[in-house]
C-alpha cells in the first residue's frame, strides 16, 4: 500500500532584503504583486520574468503573495529564499503522519517503542513504498531490539532521499538538491573526506566543473568533507531548470520542452510523461517536475539492470543503493512508471540494461487507430524502407538475410491479413504506384526499375541504370529519382524527363536516394550533403522552373527515410537521438522549419529506422530493431 501525497503549506524564512523588494514593487499596496507590478520590479529579461510570475503563482490567482514571491530563484543566495513545498518531503511527511496516527494501535504496552512482537503485528513496512520487505533490524537503528518513533522518522528520511544515513540533509528548504550521485562516486576516507586528486579524477569528463574545487574546499586545500560539498555549486535547482525549459512561458513543461534537458538526463526524462503528470493535463507543473528522477540527482536512475534477463525490471531490480537509502523514493518511482500495473517495468516504461533475446528481434510495427501490431520476418535479420500499398492491404519492404553484405537486399511483399511473405528478389527502396499495380525499386549499382505487383513473373522495366530511389508521386502523374546530385522528374502523361538542378548548379555534392513526395505532389523532401560538408533536410518545389531550397532542419544526424503525413503537414524521419545510442523517429514542419521533435508512438529503447504513412493517414508503419 502506497500513501498519496498530501500538500502542505510552508512558512517562509523571511529575508528583509527581499521583503523590501516586494513592498517596493507593490505599487497599489494591496499586499500582492500582479503581473504588471512584477514585470516592473526587475531588470532581467522580460520573458524570464513572465515565466517566473506564472510558475510561482502557486494558487493560480494571477497574483504573487509575499510567500510566493520569496520562493523565486532570482539570483539571491539559497539561504535567503523562502521555503517551497517539496513533493519528496511531502511523501515523507505523509508516511510519517501515518506512523504517528497509528502508533498507539501498535505500541500495546505504551512504552513508546515497538518490540519484536509489536513490530511483527504492525507490519509498518507495508504502508510505505519500497519498505515492504524490511525487518525490525532495519528500523532498529540503535540495535537495542526495539524501534521508537525517532528511529522510524529517521529511516523514512533516509529511504526518501531527504537525509544521508550519516545524518546530513540532501535537500534544502528552498528546493535545492545535493548531487549525491556524484558524491557517492568519490573514493572517501573513513570520515568522508575526499581528496582533491580523487575529485579531479571523477569529474575529469566534466570540463565545465573542473574549476569547482575552489568553491568546495574550506580550510583544507587538499580535499573536502560532505558538509563542504553540500554548500558548493554541486547542487541542483529544479526551479531554475524548470524556468529555462519552459520556453512557451505557460508554467508547465510539455514533452517537447522536456526534450531540451541535458544529455545525461535525457534517457530518463523521456519517460516522465505520463508517470508524473498527476493532474493529467499532458504537461508537468513545477511541483510535478520536482518529484521526477531528473530533478533529484541522488542516484544514477538510468543504470537499472535486468539481472535475471527476463526483459523487465522487478521491484528488487529497481534499486539504486545497496542498503535502505532511496528505497521509498525508488518505490514511488516504480509505482508511477509501472503504467500497465503488472508490477514490472518494461522497456517502454523505463530505460534499463538487459540481455533478453526477444527485445533484440528486428520487426516492423503497424500502428492503426492507436493499436500496434508487430511482425518479424525470421529469415531476414535486417528490415528497411517499409511502404504500405495504396489499398492498405499489403506492405513492401526490403530485407537482408543473416550474414549478407549491404548490397544483397531483397524486396519483399507482405499480405498484412495472412502475413504471407513474397520475395521478389534483389532490390531496395520499394515504392508503390498510385494505383498499387506497379512497384518501383532500386538495385545497388544497376539502377532503378519498375515491375507489376500482381504478376509473379512480371517483366521488370529498366528506367535508368545510373539512378537510385525511384518514387511515384501520390497523384500518379510523375516519378522522381536521384542521379548523383541531381533530381530527375518524369512526367508520366507526356513521357518527358526534366532535371531539377543540373550537375553544376546543384547546391549539393550528393543527394540521398530516399526522396519523399508531399501529399499534393508539388514538393519533395530530401537529405542533401553540401560541398562544405554540411548536411540538411530540405524542401524543394517541383513546380518552379528554378526551385528554391528551403532548409527544414540540420541533417547531420539524420537517416534518409522520410514519411510526409497525408493530412497533418509534417515530415518524419529517423535520426540519432540526442544523448542516447538509439535512432528514433522525429518530426519537422516543412512550412515552418525548426528543431525536430521526437515522435512519441515508438519504443524508446530500440532503433526506429524506417517509416511510412498509409495514403489515408490512418496507419503508420516503422521498423524497430535492437540498439
Amino acid at each position: 500500500m502506497c500513501l498519496p501525497i498530501e500538500p502542505s503549506a510552508a512558512e517562509p524564512d523571511v529575508s528583509q532584503t527581499l521583503v523590501n523588494q516586494f513592498v517596493h514593487g507593490d505599487l497599489n499596496s494591496d499586499g500582492m504583486l500582479d503581473e504588471a507590478e512584477y514585470l516592473r520590479s526587475g531588470q532581467r529579461d522580460i520573458q524570464r520574468l513572465r515565466r517566473e510570475f506564472r510558475t510561482f503563482d502557486a494558487d493560480g490567482d494571477s497574483r504573487l503573495s509575499r510567500q510566493e514571491f520569496l520562493t523565486i530563484p532570482c539570483g539571491q543566495p539559497d539561504e535567503l529564499r523562502a521555503d517551497i513545498a517539496d513533493p519528496v518531503v511531502q511523501l515523507l511527511e505523509t508516511a510519517s503522519k501515518f506512523m504517528t496516527d497509528h502508533w498507539n494501535d501498535w505500541d500495546l504496552d505504551r512504552d513508546g517503542s515497538l518490540d519484536a512482537t509489536e513490530f511483527e503485528t504492525s507490519v509498518i513496512g507495508q504502508y510505505v513504498c519500497g519498505l515492504e520487505s524490511t525487518t525490525l533490524r532495519d528500523w532498529d537503528l540503535d540495535r537495542n531490539g526495539k524501534t521508537h518513533r525517532g528511529e522510524v522518522r529517521r529511516l523514512l528520511e533516509i529511504s526518501h532521499g531527504v537525509r544521508r544515513p550519516e545524518g546530513d540533509l540532501l535537500r534544502s528548504k528552498s528546493g535545492l538538491v545535493i548531487d549525491w550521485q556524484l558524491y557517492r562516486l568519490f573514493k572517501q576516507q573513513n570520515d568522508g573526506f575526499v581528496k582533491r586528486d580523487e575529485y579531479e579524477r571523477i569529474i575529469s569528463a566534466r570540463n565545465d566543473r573542473k574549476n569547482w574545487f575552489d568553491s568546495i574546499h574550506r580550510a583544507d586545500r587538499n580535499g573536502f568533507l560532505f558538509a563542504d560539498f553540500a554548500t558548493s555549486p554541486h547542487r541542483y535547482d529544479p526551479a531554475d531548470v524548470f524556468l529555462e525549459l519552459d520556453i512557451d512561458g505557460d508554467a508547465t513543461l510539455s514533452l517537447a520542452e522536456l526534450d531540451d534537458l541535458p544529455d545525461n538526463q535525457f534517457p530518463v526524462a523521456s519517460f516522465l510523461l505520463p508517470a508524473f503528470d498527476d493532474n493529467r493535463d499532458g504537461t508537468l507543473s513545477l511541483f510535478e517536475f520536482r518529484l521526477t528522477p531528473t530533478a533529484n540527482p541522488l542516484a544514477a536512475w538510468q543504470s537499472a539492470v535486468d539481472k535475471d534477463g527476463d526483459g523487465k525490471l522487478s521491484r528488487d531490480e529497481f534499486q539504486f543503493h545497496p542498503d535502505l537509502p532511496l528505497r521509498s523514493l525508488s518505490g514511488e518511482y516504480f509505482r508511477r512508471l509501472d503504467l500497465d500495473k503488472d508490477d514490472r517495468l518494461s522497456p517502454d516504461e523505463f530505460t534499463f540494461v538487459t540481455t533478453h533475446r526477444s527485445l533484440h528481434e528486428n520487426k516492423f510495427h503497424l500502428v492503426t487507430a492507436g493499436k500496434s501490431t508487430s511482425l518479424a520476418i525470421p529469415a531476414f535479420e535486417i528490415l528497411r524502407s517499409p511502404e504500405i500499398s495504396p489499398s492498405g492491404t499489403h506492405l513492401a519492404i526490403c530485407g537482408w538475410e543473416a550474414g549478407q553484405n549491404n548490397f544483397a537486399s531483397h524486396v519483399l511483399i507482405i499480405d498484412l491479413e495472412t502475413e504471407e511473405v513474397r520475395d521478389l528478389g534483389s532490390g531496395y527502396l520499394p515504392n508503390w504506384s498510385a494505383d498499387g499495380r506497379r512497384l518501383a525499386y532500386s538495385r545497388y549499382g544497376e539502377g532503378v526499375f519498375i515491375r507489376p505487383t500482381e504478376d509473379a513473373e512480371g517483366q521488370e522495366e529498366t528506367i535508368d541504370t545510373q539512378g537510385a530511389g525511384l518514387r511515384f508521386s501520390p497523384d500518379g502523374r510523375s516519378t522522381v529519382y536521384v542521379k548523383r546530385n541531381k533530381l530527375i522528374i518524369h512526367d508520366v502523361n507526356l513521357g518527358l524527363n526534366r532535371t531539377l538542378f543540373d550537375e553544376q548548379e546543384s547546391p549539393y555534392r550528393s543527394i540521398e536516394p530516399a526522396v519523399a513526395w508531399s501529399p499534393d505532389s508539388k514538393r519533395l523532401c530530401l537529405l542533401g550533403h553540401r560541398r562544405d560538408g554540411q548536411s540538411e533536410i530540405a524542401i524543394i518545389s517541383v513546380t518552379d522552373q528554378h526551385p528554391a531550397v528551403r532548409v527544414a532542419c540540420d541533417g547531420r544526424h539524420a537517416f534518409a527515410s522520410f514519411a510526409w503525413h497525408p493530412t497533418e503537414g509534417c515530415v518524419m524521419f529517423p535520426q540519432q537521438e540526442r544523448g542516447r545510442q538509439q535512432v528514433q523517429i522525429f518530426t519537422v514542419d516543412p512550412d515552418q522549419p525548426g528543431k525536430p521533435r521526437r515522435f512519441p508512438e515508438q519504443p524508446k529503447h530500440r532503433n526506429s529506422v524506417g517509416l511510412c504513412w498509409s495514403r489515408d493517414g490512418k496507419s503508420f508503419v516503422f521498423v524497430s530493431e535492437r540498439s
